[in-house]
């Protein structure tokens, strides 16, 4: 029996041996996956190729958990915001889910990453530059500040780094002689942040891939950008500021948004026209205190004159317009980048000689959001029609093919004199629609809004600037905003879109949520925007809100 014993016991214990072994692979194994797992899910949103040198928006702040609740200081925003928008900062899931993250860090590792390291970010100053992702939204941020405490609770990181499952050391450079860690967060599922200190400045990026090459290594312009950024140079620190010639240092509130962002595209009609920013203070100024507009511009001092008097224009336009633009397009630009893209078998010279000045555009509460008016004028009052034909059938038509020419609209004139180039649809009906009414050119894909401009051309209707008892006030002003009217634009898309029978839940919804702050709009008076001085050359010019 004593020998079947020890073989039983040797067996057991060979088991035993076995099991442990097969555990111990299980668990390195697992261990060698979750490190594969977090690379590629480190370097899954590498390579996002980000032009960081140029960031669509930025946001200058003494305190951005502030900067909500100053935002409502602006009576319409009041109306318009709810309270979830205040305390969004709070509430959201990727706030919560990076204080959970700290916490646990502090209390494994016995360190003071808690809530005070987001406090810190959220009610100090910091320069925050915003990047848009694929979907044309503000998807990507750098967070950059100069904050002693912030930069001694992250001192702990690197040796975290070492043994924490969230926490990784991916990359390091060396700045001005000194070596530079790189840190990423996962704090939530999917959800990362990259982390890097020098002395009392500290840099928080919203996407490994911002920095990261797929390969996990830094990206062309990553390095500058750090090194600028954690440079002991002021100058250098103010990278993100410098993107939107703004030199000064901040106070309370900026916000800044490039026009090649908020045009969706269409900065090629307007390219004098850089960036909008918007300034709060709370020391008193001009206009009392609060919110302030401002404009960035880039004139070519031979054409500063005229580039945003829109004179012309805002007389000829017709009245209670929900909102309306004035448009500083340079023509000669613009022909350049049409005749690039070979849109059209006539030089886009010819069409671009037949113009000058601004171009406006307009919304009306009785039309629709993708029919505004546009008008322009031309640089004389004859000639020039068959240019504006043939682009007119272009549009509407595209080129014809299979060698087949399609049929072209052809110019009608009016008893008043008035060129008219009108589409119909298939039952007859007019549809998008081009007029020359003297140096004038209306185009509207709906056909009513230039009947009613060619109207007020002569004088049948009432224009626009008719109301304005300044008559300087038709050569400052770039923009006219009509919130009555705005609101019943609004209104009558969400009918429009949202029919009850068809999308009985978010029509439910719009009726509730959306339609009661729409009508809370519309006790507001028109608003009129205004610039009293153009700049030669590149810089910010001040813009003032005017109510009529």
């Amino acid at each position: 029996m004593m020998p079947l014993r020890i073989t039983l016991g040797f067996e057991a214990n060979v088991r035993k041996k076995l099991w442990a072994g097969v555990a111990l692979f299980a668990v390195l194994a697992g261990a060698l996956v979750s490190a594969q797992v977090w690379h590629k899910t480190l370097l899954s949103s590498a390579g996002l190729n980000l032009n960081l040198a140029a960031p669509d928006a930025l946001i200058r702040s003494n305190s951005l958990s502030r900067l909500p609740a100053d935002l409502l200081r602006v009576p319409l925003l009041h109306d318009l915001l709810t309270e979830d928008f205040l305390f969004y900062y709070e509430n959201s899931e990727g706030r919560l889910g990076l204080s959970g993250t700290l916490r646990r860090i502090s209390y494994e590792h016995d360190v003071t990453l808690t809530d005070e390291l987001i406090r810190l970010v959220m009610d100090e100053p910091a320069e925050v530059a915003l990047w848009r992702g694929a979907d044309g939204s503000l998807k990507y941020y750098a967070i950059a500040m100069t904050r002693n405490k912030l930069a001694k609770l992250l001192e702990p990181a690197a040796k975290i780094a070492m043994k924490d499952r969230q926490l990784s050391m991916v990359g390091e450079l060396r700045i001005e002689g000194q070596m530079v860690q790189l840190f990423a967060l996962e704090y939530a599922w999917n959800r990362k942040l990259l982390l890097a200190t020098r002395e009392d400045r500290v840099l928080v990026f919203s996407d490994p891939g911002m920095l990261l090459t797929t390969s996990g290594d830094l990206n062309s312009n990553a390095s500058e950008l750090l090194g600028d950024l954690l440079s002991g140079d002021k100058n250098k620190q103010r990278r993100f500021s410098r993107a939107f010639d703004l030199d000064d240092a901040a106070s309370g509130h900026s916000i800044a948004l490039k026009t090649n962002f908020m045009s969706f595209s269409y900065q090629h009609f307007f390219p004098a026209l850089k960036a909008l920013r918007f300034d709060f203070s709370e020391k008193p100024m001009a206009g009392g205190q609060g919110w302030s507009t401002a404009a960035l511009l880039d004139v070519d001092p031979a054409h500063a004159a005229g580039l945003l008097d829109a004179h012309v224009l805002w007389i000829s336009l017709p009245h209670q317009p929900s909102a309306c633009a004035v448009m500083p397009v340079d023509w000669l630009a613009l022909a350049k980048g049409m005749n690039s893209q070979t849109v059209v078998k006539l030089e886009a010279d010819k069409l671009a000689a037949q113009f000058e000045g601004p171009a406006a555009v307009c919304w009306y509460a009785s039309s629709r959001l993708h029919t505004p008016l546009f008008v322009a004028q031309t640089s004389k009052a004859e000639g020039g029609d068959a240019v504006l034909e043939a682009y007119f059938n272009y549009s509407i038509r595209g080129e014809a093919q299979d060698g087949k020419e399609r049929k072209k609209v052809k110019a009608v004139t009016s008893k008043a004199g008035d060129v008219i180039w009108q589409g119909k649809d298939d039952s007859g009906e007019p549809q998008a629609t081009l007029a020359r009414s003297g140096k004038l050119v209306y185009f509207s894909p709906d056909a009513a809004l230039v009947e009613q401009a060619l109207a007020v051309a002569h004088k049948r209707q009432p224009a626009l600037a008719d109301r304005w008892k300044d008559s300087a006030a038709a050569s400052n002003a770039v923009a006219v905003l009509g919130p009555e009217h705005l609101a019943q634009l609004g209104e009558r898309e969400i009918t429009l879109s949202l029919p009850q029978q068809q999308d009985a839940v978010l029509r439910n919804a719009a009726d509730r949520h959306l339609l009661p702050k729409l009508a809370a709009v519309k006790k507001y008076p028109p608003m009129r925007l205004e610039l009293h001085d153009t700049p030669k050359g590149a810089g910010w010019v001040a813009l003032d809100w005017q109510p009529f």
